[in-house]
């Protein structure tokens, strides 16, 4: 292996999430996603089933909720992409979005803690 193909792989197989469990790509390839101007961070919490599902707006695809020490997040999740991850204390790389003046988070990947 060359010595740049082994820095790339050191880069991109890196991850800020550091708990060894493997990691799910939730919408981390999506054009939408990567294309969106917000930064991404990391949070760690637990996701939580949202009561009702609906935002201020009625957007129903904020089925679950991020409770982190920096407070408690809708997450858009329009799909079953993370029910398995349903009451468990997790890591994200996501990015916090305006959507018709409330905010949400759109996971780009997750892990369990």
């Amino acid at each position: 292996m060359t010595r740049i193909a082994l820095i790339a792989l050191l880069i991109l197989g890196a991850s800020v999430c550091t708990t060894g469990a493997p990691e799910a790509i939730i919408y981390a390839n999506e054009t939408w996603y990567r294309e969106s101007a917000e930064p991404e961070r990391e949070w760690r919490g637990t996701l939580r089933p949202r009561a009702g599902g609906e935002s201020p707006h009625g957007r129903t695809s904020l089925r679950y909720e991020l409770a982190t020490s920096d407070g408690t997040f809708p997450v858009y999740a329009p799909t079953s992409a993370l029910d398995r991850y349903a009451n468990a204390e997790v890591e994200v790389r996501a990015k916090l979005v305006e959507m018709e003046g409330a905010r949400e988070l759109w996971i780009g990947v997750i892990r369990s803690r």
